[in-house]
């Protein structure tokens, strides 16, 4: 709370004045219920159920359509700790099998979602997004692991090797992948975000594991550590500067 929260309100209090001065009456009532929705962290279940679809015309859309990540983040960080917590008390060794379960139910989630003609409630449900969160936390679990005897060189170089090949490999792949996929095809759908977060931990495990590495020096180049620095900032006010701006 006190480390999002903030800015987060910050956002809405502007959105709430810019609605104010010029959106049209007609729009006021359903933008209180985007406000509402996205203080509390229910925004892609208000999305949802408001039938409003993140794919429809820009013209159409609410200043606040971009929060149902950030609702989607929020409903992890209350719920994911208890279940760990859980696990750690009287199951620890299921973890592993309990992450690479729920991220594969939601993989099919989604897929069972998914329809072409309204594809919302399978882009932005969480049940249909857990797979993403819960395959980051998979990687949390095996760098861990990987990294347990500290800076042994034993444990530390077959790793750094490996990382070191397929480090730029998922690099690259990521960069095909977000380039060719669109997230309103069935692809994306049907395997494809599982497909590109694998990738994209694959990668964010090659710099952990080997940061010294050629990609991890790229990837710490001041530009970007500053943009990586300010991304929730950027995130929270791109959507509504581009719906208020000219």
């Amino acid at each position: 709370v006190r480390r999002l929260m903030p800015a987060l309100l910050l956002m809405v209090l502007a959105v709430a004045v810019a609605i104010r001065t010029w959106a049209p009456l007609s729009d006021w009532q359903q933008r209180r219920g985007d406000l509402l929705a996205t203080i509390f962290y229910y925004a892609n279940w208000h999305m949802i159920s408001a039938d409003e679809s993140y794919f429809a015309q820009f013209a159409s859309q609410s200043p606040l359509r971009h929060a149902w990540s950030l609702a989607i983040e929020e409903q992890f960080y209350l719920v994911w700790p208890l279940l760990v917590l859980a696990l750690l008390r009287w199951r620890r060794r299921w973890m592993p099998i309990v992450f690479t379960l729920g991220a594969a139910a939601s993989a099919i989630t989604m897929v069972a979602l998914y329809s072409p003609d309204s594809p919302t409630r399978a882009y932005a449900g969480t049940d249909a997004r857990a797979q993403q969160l819960l395959i980051g936390a998979l990687l949390a679990l095996a760098v861990r692991r990987a990294t347990a005897g500290g800076t042994d060189d034993t444990t530390r170089k077959p790793l750094s090797r490996y990382a070191y090949v397929f480090g730029p490999l998922a690099a690259v792949a990521t960069g095909v992948l977000l380039i060719v996929t669109r997230d309103s095809g069935g692809f994306y759908y049907h395997g494809g975000a599982t497909v590109i977060a694998l990738v994209m931990a694959v990668l964010i495990g090659a710099v952990e594991l080997a940061p010294a590495s050629p990609l991890a020096r790229l990837l710490s180049i001041p530009p970007l550590r500053w943009i990586g620095m300010i991304s929730y900032g950027l995130y929270l006010w791109h959507w509504p500067v581009i719906m208020f701006a000219p």
